[in-house]
């Protein structure tokens, strides 16, 4: 009974509720005198978020010789409230007749705040993820409206007279951007993956036009021999 007294909040109660013995742990949790709480209702520490089925549900159970068990939130004199896990059982007489019932109960506060602020962090990076998916897709479409203009235009300069050279430079011009085109589209289907909502097509593509694509674009960078 010692250790029990040490670790849980034990208290008595009769049919009708009213308690008839309170450990010390539950005198200090709750913040009411041992002369305060026994002769009370139980009611007295309910925050009244619980209808009257929820404790009839117990009622009937522990009645019945069954043993009740739930996670109840609890308030304390000053008003604050705290989680208990509540054991409830049945207290009989010497003639095994039902006299009331033995409530067990161990605070689970730290647990319920710690479950509450993973539930809020885990909301908060579901907000800040969506944002930035959000973020992605519109940069990607704003970003994408040039540079389809960069390539409409160097398609429409690559239909007029140039040199060899002039024709090289322009050539180069439209692989770049399309290729930047392709990197923005990248941008965009990985927010896509994030998110869920990708969608694979497979595309035919010619493997020696991107090969000479890829060096064209890298020949700019390379430096001249004299």
């Amino acid at each position: 009974k010692k250790p029990m007294d040490e670790h849980s909040h034990v208290s008595l109660h009769a049919i009708k509720g009213n308690i008839t013995h309170a450990n010390d742990k539950s005198c200090a949790v709750s913040g009411y005198r041992q002369g305060e709480l026994i002769g009370a209702n139980h009611r007295i520490l309910s925050t009244g978020n619980q209808l009257k089925d929820y404790w009839k549900n117990m009622y009937l159970t522990v009645s019945k010789g069954g043993i009740w068990n739930d996670e109840v939130c609890n308030k304390a004199k000053d008003g604050q409230l705290y989680w208990v896990d509540t054991t409830i059982v049945p207290d009989y007489d010497e003639d095994n007749k039902l006299r009331g019932y033995i409530s067990i109960r161990t605070d689970i506060s730290h647990q319920k705040d710690i479950i509450s602020r993973l539930a809020d962090a885990k909301k908060q990076a579901e907000v800040a993820n969506e944002s930035k998916n959000d973020f992605l897709a519109n940069m990607s479409h704003e970003i994408r409206t040039p540079m389809n203009g960069v390539i409409g235009m160097t398609n429409l300069l690559l239909d007029t007279p140039l040199s060899p050279e002039q024709k090289n430079f322009a050539t180069t011009v439209k692989y770049s951007a399309e290729s930047l085109l392709i990197i923005i589209n990248d941008i965009l289907d990985y927010s896509k993956i994030e998110a869920g909502m990708l969608d694979l097509e497979p595309i035919k593509f010619d493997l020696g036009e991107l090969l000479h694509a890829l060096s064209s674009s890298m020949s700019i960078q390379a430096p001249k021999q004299d």
